[in-house]
């Protein structure tokens, strides 16, 4: 071979190589009157080791401490449609949430063990529901505020039920504001996480002939407010789905957070939470929003409840300390509306 012919070769693999690596760049740029059907779905499973007990401070012998051990489920199913009304600047500035199905199923379960080894289970089914469900609201952007203003559309109700909900579905905070290619990767915000649990903001969940629990609900607002920790994403490139090319977003998210609150009667209750997410979100190119997502985590919470409670010798502070551990795993599917 002609070494004049090298250079030649080697220009025409350069450019090949150009070629191949193709910068995209997700973004978000809904055509206004866009209709989305989306379709979440979410199942934690948590199971804890022997409850650490302790009285007046002091941790319980083994020998005298009963083994009590907890189960949780919790299962979610969330549909709504959006209807994009306005686009500008990267976000929608109008549109109207429909929401359909909302449920959220579960269960606690209490095993208790027996000086004679015998286990007994006391499980709490539960089913809570949101007021939310057959209802609308049209989320405005306030450019000023740099903030929507939710209200109602139609039949509503209690305007204080608006104030936490979350317009952005679309997970704008992901996208990396510029061209990527294949294998580059960027720092996402962790509270972007906080969707994986509350697609849509709190819809106020409730169990039909209970009264709310303030000290929960207290709890869960600071899991949300005190998310951190550390996620990045990286851009995959292109993939064919259902005759569709997407974009392809893998993530990598090792979060933490806790809450803490107290009820009147003295009862104190904490909760600290960790949680490692791998995921990947698909963005559909063409249509210039989120087609779907699949995440798995694997999680650990430390729960404690600590109340006075009358002993042999008098009154005393008991404390209860479960270590739950378990996966968990969150989808979406995104779908034209009619």
């Amino acid at each position: 071979m002609s070494m004049a012919h090298v250079p030649i070769l080697t220009l025409g693999a350069a450019a090949a190589v150009l070629f191949l690596a193709r910068a995209d760049e997700p973004r978000y740029a809904v055509a206004d009157g866009t209709e989305l059907v989306r379709d979440y779905r979410s199942s934690t499973k948590l199971d804890s080791g022997p409850c650490a007990l302790s009285v007046n401070g002091k941790p319980l012998p083994a020998e005298e401490a009963p083994d009590l051990r907890l189960s949780v489920v919790d299962e979610r199913t969330l549909e709504f449609t959006d209807t994009i009304e306005k686009v500008a600047d990267g976000r929608p500035t109008k549109l109207v949430r429909a929401f359909g199905e909302l449920e959220n199923d579960g269960s606690e379960t209490l095993h208790i063990a027996g000086p004679d080894g015998k286990v007994v289970d006391k499980a709490s089914e539960r089913e809570r529901r949101s007021p939310f469900a057959g209802k609308s609201v049209r989320f405005t952007w306030d450019p000023k505020e740099e903030a929507y203003d939710p209200a109602w559309v139609g039949e509503g109700g209690d305007d204080e039920l608006l104030e936490k909900l979350a317009a952005d579905v679309d997970w704008l905070g992901l996208l990396p504001g510029k061209a990527v290619e294949k294998g580059d990767s960027w720092k996402v915000e962790p509270k972007l996480f906080v969707s994986l649990q509350l697609p849509g903001g709190n819809l106020h969940w409730e169990v039909e002939g209970k009264e709310p629990d303030p000290v929960a609900d207290s709890i869960n607002a600071q899991l949300s407010d005190n998310m951190a920790g550390e996620a990045n994403a990286t851009w995959e490139g292109r993939r064919q789905v259902d005759g569709k090319e997407l974009g392809v977003i893998s993530i990598v998210a090792d979060l933490s957070t806790h809450g803490e609150g107290g009820t009147k009667e003295g009862e104190q209750r904490s909760m600290e939470l960790d949680v490692e997410y791998e995921g990947e979100v698909l963005w559909d190119l063409a249509e210039s929003h989120i087609a779907a997502f699949t995440f798995d985590g694997k999680v650990r919470a430390l729960m404690s409840i600590e109340r006075k409670a009358p002993l042999p010798t008098g009154e005393g502070l008991v404390r209860q300390e479960f270590d739950l551990r378990g996966t968990s795993k969150h989808e979406l599917k995104v779908s034209a509306g009619k």
